[in-house]
């Protein structure tokens, strides 16, 4: 009697779609995968279901679940399953399919707010450069004006040197013309030597009026305390030989 219930139920599953005859429309039927994608899907989306399996053959399948005529009673039971299955399938699908199409806009916008952003920093990296550069170019007129600072510094440094013993060689030229007049030889000797000292700082310095009037005055004032000595010493000389003739 199973029997025959079986075999009738069969009868009437061949009368009507079972839902089987879909996979006639099936559009991934003859689409192969390699290897490696098969491998990172079940990766990431891990399935123990026969269904999911690269290598799923649906008559060995159905031949599994339905070895006997008596197991073809729960075909239907088992293909309302395989359509709930199916239509919830279809359901995440749609939902998949509308939150990639709402968030396709939105990727699209965060995709041109990135690239704003890449333009603004590199605007910003731009500007920082030229900050830079004037930063750099500040700082060479910087140290150009520090080193004019210390030439002139040191230039300066030199003309009150220069300024100073003029003023000395100026000042002991005179004192150096009162001794020659007082006939005071000895301080005029230790001046003479001082004022020859001085006047070897303004070796450099000829064609000054200043410089080469002081130089003509030390020239006149040595020849003139020449005179005087050569006269003096003639003088004694002279006196001393006449005494000696009155007193012999």
């Amino acid at each position: 009697a199973d029997i025959m219930a079986a075999q009738q139920r069969t009868a009437e599953l061949g009368t009507r779609s079972t839902g089987l005859d879909l996979l006639d429309d099936d559009p991934f039927d003859g689409v192969v995968f390699s290897q490696t994608l098969e491998a990172a899907i079940a990766d990431v989306i891990p399935s123990e279901d026969e269904l999911d399996r690269a290598d799923f053959n649906a008559t060995a399948y159905i031949n599994k679940l339905f070895p006997t005529e008596e197991s073809l009673l729960s075909v239907e039971p088992f293909m309302d399953s395989l359509r709930a299955k199916i239509g919830a399938l279809d359901a995440e699908i749609m939902d998949t399919v509308r939150l990639q199409t709402t968030g396709a806009g939105s990727a699209r916008a965060e995709l041109e707010g990135g690239k704003q952003a890449i333009q603004d920093l590199f605007m910003r990296v731009q500007d920082i450069k030229r900050k830079a550069e004037q930063s750099e170019d500040m700082v060479h007129e910087i140290c150009r004006d520090i080193k004019s600072l210390d030439y002139a510094k040191r230039n300066l440094t030199l003309t009150i040197t220069a300024l100073k013993r003029l003023q000395m060689l100026s000042s002991a030229v005179e004192q150096l013309g009162t001794m020659c007049r007082d006939r005071l030889y000895r301080d005029a000797a230790h001046l003479l030597l001082a004022v020859g000292q001085l006047s070897v700082h303004f070796d450099g310095f000829r064609g000054i009026p200043k410089v080469d009037a002081l130089r003509d005055s030390i020239g006149t004032l040595r020849a003139e305390l020449r005179r005087q000595i050569f006269d003096d010493v003639n003088r004694l000389g002279t006196g001393a030989g006449g005494e000696g003739g009155g007193e012999s």
